[in-house]
Parts: structure tokens; sequence; C-alpha cells
């Protein structure tokens, strides 16, 4: 019974210091809904990345921190893409990389503006966004 309550306090010390509430529940109590706790951790979503292609790829970011937040289109033909970029706060470095030659196509800090984007291999190309409190936009899409 000793060595369990020290194996239940160390836990809870742990926890504690995760950021993760421990309480004790009534054993006979019914399970009812959970409630949301303000320390809980999200599921991750990507809501900042509509990904259209081969029409477009439209990046939305509202103090976005990441690390990087990555995306791939193929390319079936040689293309040049235009890209239509804005950084208002934060930073961003944005990269366009071929994943089997990881030639690196595009590398761009705190993109703002038109960008043409010539791509001559075909292949399937990453789009890696490194974020820190970015807000701003791109949008990418054939020309």
């Amino acid at each position: 019974m000793k060595k369990m309550l020290i194996v239940l306090m160390m836990t809870c010390i742990f926890l504690a210091g995760c950021g993760i509430t421990v309480s004790k529940t009534d054993e006979s109590a019914e399970s009812g809904p959970i409630e949301k706790s303000e320390n809980a951790i999200e599921p991750l979503t990507i809501k900042e990345l509509t990904d259209n292609w081969p029409e477009s790829i439209c990046y939305q970011a509202d103090g976005v921190w990441a690390n990087p937040l990555c995306t791939e289109m193929e390319i079936d033909e040689p293309m040049t893409l235009s890209i239509l970029a804005e950084t208002m706060e934060g930073s961003l470095r944005m990269k366009i990389v071929n994943t089997d030659t990881l030639e690196v196509c595009f590398d761009e800090k705190n993109p703002d503006g038109a960008y043409s984007v010539s791509i001559d291999k075909m292949g399937i190309y990453q789009i890696r966004f490194y974020a820190k409190e970015h807000v701003g936009s791109v949008e990418i899409a054939p020309e």
C-alpha cells in the first residue's frame, strides 16, 4: 500500500509538472461527459493549409508556429508556379523541395509579393512552411 501511494504521488507530481490536472474520482459514480479543461491538448489540425492541387495550395496564418508545416504536390510536366505571398507579422521561411533529388527550387524568408518559380523536372515536390508567430498568407498555383 505504501509503495502504491508513493507511485501515485510521483505520477501526480509528474503530471502536474506537465500541465495535466489529476483528480480523484468516485468509483461508484456514473461516467458522464468529459469536460474540456483549459490545459487540455487539442488534436493537431492543419486548418491553415488548403491543398487543392493542381488548382492551388493556400496557406492562411494568424500567429502560426510550425517547424515545418508541409504539404506535397505532384508535378507531371515542366511548369511555372505563381506564388503570391504576404507576411504581416512574425516570420516565415518557405521552401519548395524536390523529394527525389532534394533540390531546393524556392527558398524565401518572409516572402512578400509575387514570385515565379520554374519547375523543370517531374516528380513530387514538398512545400515546407517554417513559421514563428506568422501572420500572413501564401497562394501557390500553376501559371
